[in-house]
């Protein structure tokens, strides 16, 4: 295996995301005092950051994602709507083609 960024490229040319051996795995907690709209954008970028995955990889690692924001008390409801809207948006950007560039 070989990390880049935050890439591990598998030699089977699967891919998974990539910690750091120092990672502890600490984010904000969510009955600290911090805006609404900034906890739910870290469950959004979790489970985009985990889209990188290869699809034999990414169930395991939505269910760390889920886990891990479990330990830092997150509704599993809230979870579950962000972790889905995300994916939403995500396919909704695989699915619409680029803009073509009619410069002359």
């Amino acid at each position: 295996s070989l990390p880049f960024l935050d890439i591990l490229f598998h030699r089977d040319v699967s891919t998974n995301v990539y910690r750091k051996p120092t990672h502890t795995g600490k984010y904000i907690h969510y009955t600290t005092a911090a805006p609404q709209n900034t906890k739910d954008a870290l469950i959004r970028s979790l489970t985009r950051r985990a889209y990188i995955c290869s699809s034999q990889h990414l169930p395991k690692e939505l269910s760390y994602i889920k886990q891990v924001l479990l330990n830092h008390s997150n509704p599993l409801s809230c979870i579950y709507l962000m972790m889905q809207r995300t994916k939403v948006s995500i396919h909704r950007k695989k699915s619409t083609p680029e803009p073509t560039s009619n410069h002359a």
